[in-house]
């Protein structure tokens, strides 16, 4: 009978078979790579069980604020890569209130991210309208402002003249070795790191050894920070800054950086 409709043959070999070639490529077809939101998914899922597990864990031995913390920075640098995916691509937009925090906090959830165990109890935040509890909250992290990009390819300055805007995530030529979110000072009330500053924020609303032992007569220690891919990265004290600053995007401002003492 000759094949109609939705019948169809396979092609055979000599011996009668369907080709092994022709199985193996279907069963090929059906392997597929994770999508990025899938991916994004999985590792927000992971990110979430580990903030509900490593809290437990820690009871039983000492805690380990720089994983509590990392996991902290995990859940926010997926969270804008959510925001990302779902907004054309941008990073949340800059503004005077409805800020980062709140905008993010669909895709993490929790207020107590924003706070890391190591710092102090209540960290500095400018206090924001009611109506945006997250911006409101304890923080200790902030968010990349940007401002090498803007300046280079805007020729857009001071900071303020930034409101409205939002990075493009695309923008961004090495997302592994770009820092999106970092620790900021206890009494930093700062939500965005403002590189192009004087003074600069990397020195002076950055902090840059919460965590680790100090060594005697010199700053040790280092800090976490979320990567523009999503990765998380403990940085040794000074090495956000020099011999990359690891806060600008463009290559100007990456090598044009000072170590800190």
């Amino acid at each position: 009978m000759t094949p109609s409709g939705n019948c169809f043959s396979l092609p055979m070999n000599s011996s009668g078979r369907a080709s092994a070639s022709h199985a193996s490529s279907q069963r090929r077809r059906k392997q597929r790579a994770l999508t990025r939101l899938e991916l994004l998914a999985v590792l927000g899922a992971l990110a979430l069980l580990a903030g509900v597990a490593l809290p437990v864990l820690a009871r039983g031995k000492p805690r380990s604020d720089v994983a509590l913390c990392a996991n902290n920075l995990r859940q926010l640098g997926v969270a804008a890569l959510m925001h990302s995916m779902e907004e054309g691509g941008v990073f949340p937009a800059r503004g005077t209130t409805n800020l980062w925090p709140q905008q993010l906090l669909r895709f993490y959830s929790r207020l107590d991210v924003l706070h890391c165990p190591a710092d102090v109890p209540n960290p500095r935040t400018f206090v924001g309208p009611a109506a945006f509890p997250a911006d409101r909250a304890a923080r200790s992290y902030l968010i990349n402002g940007w401002n090498d990009y803007y300046l280079e390819t805007f020729g857009i300055f001071p900071p303020t003249s930034f409101n409205g805007s939002a990075m493009l995530e695309s923008a961004i030529p090495s997302p592994s070795q770009t820092i999106l979110f970092g620790e900021k000072l206890s009494d930093s009330g700062h939500f965005y790191m403002d590189l192009i500053q004087a003074p600069g924020n990397d020195f002076f609303e950055v902090e840059h050894a919460r965590h680790g032992a100090r060594r005697a007569g010199a700053v040790g220690g280092g800090s976490n920070h979320s990567m523009a891919d999503g990765s998380v990265r403990t940085l040794n004290y000074g090495q956000a800054l020099a011999p990359t600053n690891l806060w600008a995007v463009m290559d100007r401002w990456r090598t044009n950086t000072l170590a800190i003492p």
